[in-house]
């Protein structure tokens, strides 16, 4: 999973609204938008929503639609039927593969402690993909990249 640095507390559950370039410097995180230019992390984060995380929410459930979600404070767990849980902190990024291929979610995302994240929907990044074809180029080689050193450890549920 990928875990950057820690969040700065401006990104606490009690900050107001993140403005569009704030939410674009969040998600800039994210190894897969770090070719993405500024103005395609606007795009992107035009169409990403803030989500309060409730300890003990569910955020996704098994078989929902899937989603990207992008913790900036508190924490979320992944957990799937005979695998140990995988825990997201601040900067981590569940979702991203299954968004992607479209694939329904398998387990359960949910909330360990209360805080925010950025919720991004399939079919809204899918718009911004198919306006943003070079975006979309940038997200495949940085996949392609990784799948290469390490093929082995390619995430079904958190980016790394």
């Amino acid at each position: 999973m990928h875990t950057p640095p820690a969040a700065s507390p401006a990104v606490g559950p009690l900050r107001q609204a993140l403005q569009p370039i704030d939410k674009a410097m969040l998600l800039r995180q994210n190894p897969l938008l770090a070719r993405a230019t500024l103005a395609q992390l606007l795009d992107v984060a035009a169409v990403a929503r803030e989500a309060p995380l409730a300890s003990g929410q569910t955020l996704l459930a098994d078989g929902e639609a899937p989603a990207i979600y992008h913790v900036l404070s508190g924490r979320a767990c992944v957990e799937t039927d005979g695998a140990d849980p995988i825990e997201a902190g601040p900067g981590a990024t569940i979702g991203v593969a299954e968004t992607l291929a479209g694939l329904p979610t398998v387990g359960r995302v949910r909330a360990l402690q209360a805080g925010r994240a950025l919720r991004i929907d399939r079919d809204e990044l899918l718009d911004v993909l198919a306006e943003r074809f070079d975006l979309l180029h940038g997200i495949v080689l940085t996949l392609l990249s990784a799948r290469e050193t390490a093929p082995a450890a390619a995430p079904r549920v958190a980016t790394e």
